[in-house]
């Protein structure tokens, strides 16, 4: 199995071979620069935030700019690994933000919305979330958006401080950042709490989890997610734990992979659709032979009624 993996910014998140990420005391060997020895099959790379473009903001070969997206896409398509950017719209200037969506999704015709209720995020009011993506939708009204977001709610309301269902109507998936180690709680806890709360919007759900969690939850994780039929990312590209890589890896050997689900849903549907058509066809015959009972009857009828015309008196 191969699964989407998030990028923030090239020269973090590719690092040399052999690299390791300290985190909670731990050395955790990461995956290495090459993107086709990794199970990734879809790379969410940041393009954006407000009105700046992540070229303006860090010196790289390919951070992303106006001018090298097409580049960016094709880079990944080469590979075989979707291209879908990601942004931190800010709503203090919301119709300059979506001329730069707009550019991002000329060429991509995919985006995620990373909104949340923190320092360095969504800054205007939140009245302005209309206004961007109005503008946005006007020129991309089939482009496929998503929205990333802080899951927690109850004492922690996040759904509330982001205005989470002024947001729906604009978008086609959600994509929780389902952190349990972040935020305390155990892996299958976090995503079955996350799964309860958006499960019934609609909408695509593709969570978010940690790649450099510890080995045991990352695998709970994972397989809670797919137990719920839903998808998973991973944050981020160069933190991701090179053993959760190969949990990730291993899964396709032991679960049907989304193509042979889909050849088995098509064939039953054929299945469906053939003895659908052969009992229309039965009913049609049964129907063309009651239409010639009557046709038979009409006729019987009216020849009967001329006979009487003819024997009958007017003026009896």
């Amino acid at each position: 199995m191969k699964s989407a993996v998030w990028t923030w910014q090239f020269p973090n998140d590719y690092p040399p071979t052999g690299s390791t990420f300290k985190h909670q005391g731990r050395d955790i060997p990461v995956i290495g620069p090459n993107d086709v020895e990794a199970p990734i099959c879809d790379a969410y790379v940041k393009t954006h935030d407000g009105v700046y473009w992540m070229g303006d903001i860090y010196d790289h070969r390919l951070a992303p700019r106006p001018d090298n997206l097409r580049d960016l896409r094709d880079i990944y398509f080469n590979q075989g690994i979707e291209f879908t950017p990601w942004c931190v719209p800010k709503g203090l200037w919301p119709e300059a933000e979506a001329e730069l969506a707009k550019k991002v999704l000329d060429v991509t015709n995919r985006l995620i919305l990373d909104v949340e209720p923190y320092q360095w995020f969504w800054e205007g009011p939140w009245g302005n979330l209309h206004v961007y993506m109005q503008a946005i939708r006007d020129k991309h009204p089939n482009a496929w958006i998503g929205l990333s977001f802080d899951p927690r709610y109850g004492q922690y309301d996040k759904y509330a401080d982001i205005h989470f269902d002024e947001w729906l109507p604009y978008v086609d998936a959600l994509l929780p950042q389902d952190y349990w180690e972040t935020f305390g709680t155990d892996a299958g806890y976090q995503i079955g709490r996350t799964t309860s709360r958006i499960s019934g919007l609609g909408k695509e759900i593709i969570h978010a989890i940690p790649g450099h969690a510890q080995q045991s939850g990352f695998d709970l994780a994972v397989r809670t997610v797919l137990g719920y039929g839903n998808r998973f990312s991973i944050w981020r590209r160069g933190t991701y734990d090179a053993f959760n890589a190969r949990i990730v890896s291993a899964i396709e050997a032991e679960e049907p992979g989304d193509c042979a689900e889909l050849e088995d849903a098509v064939a039953r549907l054929n299945d469906q659709l053939l003895n659908a058509t052969n009992e229309s066809g039965r009913r049609l015959a049964r129907i063309h032979h009651y239409e010639k009972l009557l046709t038979l009857g009409a006729n019987s009828l009216r020849s009967t009624a001329d006979t009487l015309e003819g024997e009958v008196p007017y003026n009896v």
